[in-house]
This record gives C-alpha cells, sequence and structure tokens, in this order.
C-alpha cells in the first residue's frame, strides 16, 4: 500500500514544466516596452528549444529560476524565467505578466537600482506563423549568406594584407642582411688592411732591429779590433819607453863621467841635466794622475797615445841635442 501511494505521487515540478511548455511553446512577435515597431520574433519548440530571430539566430530556454537545481518545493514561489546568450555570460528576463497571446518578460534591475525594461511577446497565428517563419528563415539565410560573403571579403582582404606585409617584411630582411654582408665586408677589409698595416710595420721594425743588431755586432768588431790594435800600439811605445830610460840612464852616467872632466865653470852648466826632473819621459796613461785606457773612449785613447808617443821622442832628441851641445862643449880647450 506504502509502495503504490509512493510510485502515485505527483511530480509538481514536471506538472509546472508541462504548464510552461504549453504556455511559451509557438511562434512570437518581439516588441520593446510599448513600442508598436516589431524588434524581432521567437520561435520556441520546447523548454530548452528556442530560438529568438534578429539580425542573428540567438538560442533561448526556459524554466524556474530559483536556484540552479530547483526542488519540488520551489516551483510554488519560483519566478519563470527566460534564459539567452553565451553559457558562460548569459541574460535573462523574468516573466512578469502573461496571457493567452502575449508573454511580457522584465529584465533585472539596473545598477542604479530602477526596473529593466521590458519586452512583450505576441503570438502569431498558425497560418501567418508558417508564412512568416518561412520568409523569416529566408530573411535569416539571406542575411547569414551576406554575412558569409562579408567575412569571407574581409579574410581575402586581411589575407591580402598579411601577405603583401609578409613580402614587405620578406624584402626588408633581405635589405637588411644584405646590408648587414655589406657592413661585416667592408669591417672585414678594413680590418684586413689595418692588420696588413700592422704587420708591414712590424715587419719593418724587425727587419730596422736585425740592421741595428747587425750594425751592433759590427761596431762591437771594429772596436774589439780597434782595442787590441791600441792594446799593440801601447805594448811598442812603452817598450820604446823603456827603451828610451834605459839610453837616458846611459846619457846620465856619460854626462857624470864629462861633468867629472870639465872644469868647474862648465860643469856647473851642465849641472841641471843630472836631475831627474831634467828627463821626465812619460810611460803612458799608467802614471799618477791618468784613468786606465778601459775607461778612456776610443779617440781620446787614440790622442793620449799619440801625444805621450810624440813628446817622449821629443824629449830624446832634446836630450840627445844636449849631450851633443855637453861633447861639443867638452872638447874644446
Amino acid at each position: 500500500m506504502l509502495d503504490l501511494q509512493i510510485s502515485t505521487s505527483p511530480d509538481f515540478l514536471s506538472m509546472a514544466e508541462s504548464g510552461l511548455l504549453a504556455a511559451v511553446s509557438g511562434n512570437w512577435e518581439i516588441s520593446h516596452d510599448a513600442e508598436p515597431a516589431i524588434w524581432g520574433r521567437a520561435v520556441v519548440k520546447g523548454l530548452s528549444d528556442g530560438v529568438i530571430l534578429t539580425s542573428t539566430v540567438t538560442p533561448c530556454t526556459f524554466g524556474f529560476r530559483h536556484g540552479p537545481n530547483p526542488h519540488v518545493d520551489d516551483v510554488y514561489t519560483a519566478a519563470i524565467t527566460i534564459h539567452w546568450g553565451r553559457e558562460d555570460n548569459q541574460n535573462y528576463a523574468t516573466l512578469e505578466s502573461s496571457g493567452e497571446d502575449f508573454l511580457k518578460w522584465r529584465l533585472p534591475v539596473q545598477e542604479d537600482g530602477s526596473l529593466g525594461s521590458y519586452t512583450v511577446w505576441r503570438r502569431i497565428s498558425t497560418n501567418t506563423s508558417k508564412h512568416q517563419a518561412a520568409k523569416e528563415v529566408k530573411d535569416v539565410r539571406m542575411k547569414a549568406q551576406e554575412d558569409l560573403a562579408n567575412l569571407r571579403k574581409q579574410a581575402d582582404k586581411e589575407v591580402l594584407e598579411l601577405r603583401t606585409e609578409l613580402v614587405e617584411m620578406r624584402v626588408k630582411a633581405a635589405d637588411q642582411v644584405s646590408e648587414s654582408h655589406s657592413q661585416a665586408a667592408i669591417d672585414i677589409a678594413a680590418a684586413r688592411t689595418r692588420i696588413e698595416s700592422e704587420l708591414a710595420d712590424v715587419r719593418t721594425k724587425a727587419a730596422l732591429s736585425d740592421e741595428l743588431a747587425e750594425a751592433r755586432a759590427k761596431c762591437a768588431d771594429e772596436i774589439a779590433d780597434e782595442n787590441e790594435s791600441l792594446r799593440v800600439q801601447l805594448n811598442s811605445q812603452v817598450g820604446s819607453s823603456e827603451s828610451l830610460r834605459e839610453q837616458v840612464a846611459s846619457l846620465r852616467l856619460l854626462v857624470k863621467e864629462m861633468t867629472s872632466q870639465c872644469t868647474a865653470s862648465k860643469a856647473s852648466k851642465f849641472k841641471h841635466l843630472l836631475e831627474e826632473k831634467a828627463w821626465p819621459l812619460k810611460v803612458g796613461r799608467q802614471q799618477e794622475g791618468t784613468p786606465d785606457k778601459e775607461e778612456l773612449p776610443l779617440q781620446k785613447r787614440r790622442r793620449t797615445d799619440t801625444s805621450v808617443g810624440k813628446e817622449n821622442l821629443e824629449k830624446v832628441g832634446n836630450g840627445s841635442n844636449v849631450l851633443a851641445d855637453l861633447a861639443l862643449v867638452s872638447c874644446r880647450p
């Protein structure tokens, strides 16, 4: 008995949806507020199968707006609503009043708190509805074809613009690449020229360095040869000086002997010849106050050695002249 009661309990939501379908199904003309002009039309075949026909085709649905999933108890207080637009941004209106041939929908309250505008749906008769629906379908199709053609034209235009822009970009890129290559070639040529110039300078400096080193080596060889020649000359002059000293010593002894044999008056004339300072022979740069030959420049060494040799020869010559004079004086009666 209990199972029978459960299975036969009325489904109020289904009954409400059935009544709503009977109220909204059909063909309708749509106008805004109290304006007589027809804004669009609507064709409703089911609560989830309806379209609003304007310049576009907009699907619409009908239901009870009282939460996302109304329960049986909510049917008594829920408002009847129409929804249209995209699922992520749907618009809706609430049924404010209705009759056999009209439906009055109120839009939501505005942000300033004032009531939203309303639209009136007026039912179209069956014959008129069929003719009107065919006409509207034809108009919609023509409109859709026009929109499609416009979209195609717009798409073709945008594709052409994109192609033109792509060609321009390719030409510009090719020009930039060519310019970059030209600039790179210029930079490479300039770098090569600079490197070659620097390499030539380095080679010139290396050649000059080689020549300078060769000249220095040649000068060193010449200086070494000159030094060797000067050493030979110096040794020869030193030997000559020693020989001259021996001759001077012999001459002094001869003067002493001759002085002892001469009269006192004649001997006094040659007394100064017996003194050491009367025979100041120079040995060269080795005597006191004269620097070593290695400390003197080449030209100065040459002048010094030559002058010393000449001076010694002149003094020996003068000494020989003195001895000759002495021999003449001593031989006189």
